[in-house]
């Protein structure tokens, strides 16, 4: 790419800008605070919470499903990607004050809407800067595999970094500023800002990278778009791995969303939040930095997937078994988050190893498409989650503010671990039905590269 002679940024400078930039901006996006924010805050009735959830996660799959194909063909004066990673992050945080400040007033119907409204922003901006990012980390990294290893890991770094400066500070800020909707707007209003400053420093250091011009990229090979979707539809080793992370994730919201009320009314604390989120989101950053020797070490990506899930749905059940005390809790989560950090961390290659199967059984080329179908489990989980959680909530009648029995506190703790245990041994009998071993896809790699087709993949 042209550069004019001005010397860009180095990749590693450009990769840390990124590592630190996303974790201000991971910070504000107030993911474990919706639900508490729908039926807490905003006081919006369980029923009403689930259908609005699901309704807005569903857009957010749409917006996973079509971004990527429009910041493909954008051409603007800022370049193609970093106008939407701008843009989108001002709407996702515009939608996430919206969020917390919907309850302020207004009758149900009315908060409902405007919950509704700014939950859907949230999701939507949040889709197109995920999207955005990974556009970006291509142009930066280019062609080279080891730059587009560290942009891929300081990502990740940045992106499990802020989940756990988010489980730390979040309480005690809406704390400071009074709790309750003013407080938690308040938080959210801060934290906006800060993540903004991040957002413009990437912006500004990626100007020479992201050019308002194409001159100098290759041209994209020329899929039709039935063919990227038979390559997903009809590939065993794409499809088991997506329903395996839909079912896993599925879990994984379950119990993520159903924190805050085993914290606030089972464990008895709403602070204790703050050392739930830390301390399991502190393992899963160990968890993601290990990854890769494990994966060395147990002979392959699908093996490193099964062992992961196993030793997840463990913990995962050891929660339902003595996640009544805050002890229990944090050492069985944190657990959970370490062991699955190490099947979060390998999954988009095993999206890869999808397209590199598909490319050497029929000779054609849908690798990106399939790469990009990584983001797309979360969103179906989140969309599907959203009924699970308020079908939770309306199995233990649940109602704001209120003290609950001791029987329904023991059945919301026993919900919280055996749901996503459950859903991980789905995802292990999806991984044994995967089909192809890792030694197996390692030589469909290698036959790819012998043929001259390997080098050029877009991660």
């Amino acid at each position: 790419m042209n550069t004019n002679n001005i010397k860009k940024p180095s990749v590693r400078t450009v990769a840390w800008v990124l590592a630190i930039a996303y974790t201000v901006a991971d910070c504000a996006i107030p993911i474990s605070y919706i639900s508490y924010a729908y039926t807490d805050l905003a006081k919006i009735p369980v029923a009403w919470t689930g259908v609005s959830n699901f309704l807005v996660t569903v857009l957010g799959v749409i917006a996973a499903l079509t971004v990527g194909a429009i910041i493909a063909k954008t051409k603007t004066r800022f370049g193609q990607c970093r106008p939407y990673i701008l843009g989108s992050y001002i709407a996702m945080e515009m939608g996430s004050i919206v969020m917390f400040a919907a309850g302020a007033g207004g009758g149900t119907m009315t908060r409902t809407i405007v919950i509704t409204i700014g939950f859907g922003l949230m999701t939507i901006g949040n889709a197109i800067l995920l999207a955005a990012i990974y556009g970006l980390e291509r142009i930066v990294a280019g062609s080279d595999s080891d730059a587009r290893n560290l942009m891929a890991s300081r990502f990740m770094l940045g992106l499990n970094a802020g989940m756990v400066l988010s489980g730390a500070i979040v309480i005690p800020i809406a704390n400071f500023f009074g709790g309750g909707v003013k407080g938690y707007s308040l938080m959210q209003i801060l934290l906006a800002i800060a993540g903004l400053i991040g957002i413009i420093a990437l912006f500004r250091v990626t100007k020479l990278y992201d050019l308002p011009s194409a001159e100098g990229d290759a041209e994209e090979e020329n899929v039709r778009f039935l063919d990227m979707i038979k390559s997903a539809v009809v590939n065993r080793t794409a499809m088991t791995v997506f329903f395996s992370d839909v079912a896993r994730m599925f879990g994984y919201c379950m119990w993520f969303a159903l924190i805050v009320y085993q914290c606030k009314y089972v464990i008895g604390d709403m602070n204790s939040m703050v050392i739930v989120l830390t301390s399991t989101n502190l393992l899963g950053i160990v968890g993601a930095y290990l990854s890769f020797p494990a994966a060395k070490l147990f002979g392959g990506r699908k093996k490193l997937a099964l062992v992961a899930c196993v030793l997840t749905m463990i913990s995962f059940l050891g929660i339902a078994l003595f996640g009544g005390t805050l002890v229990g809790f944090v050492a069985f989560g944190c657990a959970a988050c370490f062991f699955m950090s190490f099947y979060d961390s390998i999954c988009p290659m095993m999206y890869a190893d999808a397209g590199e199967y598909w490319l050497y059984k029929t000779g054609k080329d849908t690798r990106v498409y399939l790469m990009s179908l990584a983001a797309l489990p979360m969103q179906v989980a989140m969309a599907l989650s959203s009924l699970g959680f308020a079908g939770v909530l309306m199995l233990i009648n649940y109602v704001p503010d209120t003290e609950i029995s001791a029987e329904t506190a023991k059945t919301l703790t026993w919900t919280v671990g055996l749901v996503p245990a459950i859903c991980y041994v789905i995802s292990i009998i999806l991984l044994f039905v995967h089909g192809v071993s890792d030694k197996e896809m390692e030589r469909y790699c290698t036959e790819n590269e012998k043929a001259g087709l390997g080098m050029e993949m877009d991660l």
